[in-house]
């Protein structure tokens, strides 16, 4: 199964292939979850963060998305 996923580094617009067990998306300025519900019909694991699951600032979105991101990892510090 290929897991492979393209990247770009927004600065210097450089591109690479990398595979990957877990993706966390952080976009948009409202509520919009358009997408968790077909990943979860996939069986993939999925928590809605940021301004998908309510508007809010920035540093919120950041953290609930980092957090979210720690609890998917085999490890916790």
């Amino acid at each position: 199964e290929d897991n492979s996923i393209v990247t770009e580094n927004v600065t210097t617009k450089q591109r690479w292939a990398d595979n990957f067990d877990k993706v966390v998306l952080s976009l948009g300025s409202r509520p919009y979850d358009a997408l968790s519900k077909d990943l979860e019909a996939l069986g993939i694991t999925v928590k809605v963060v940021g301004d998908s699951a309510k508007a809010g600032r920035i540093a919120d979105a950041t953290k609930s998305a980092y957090e979210a991101t720690k609890r998917l990892l085999p490890y916790n510090d």
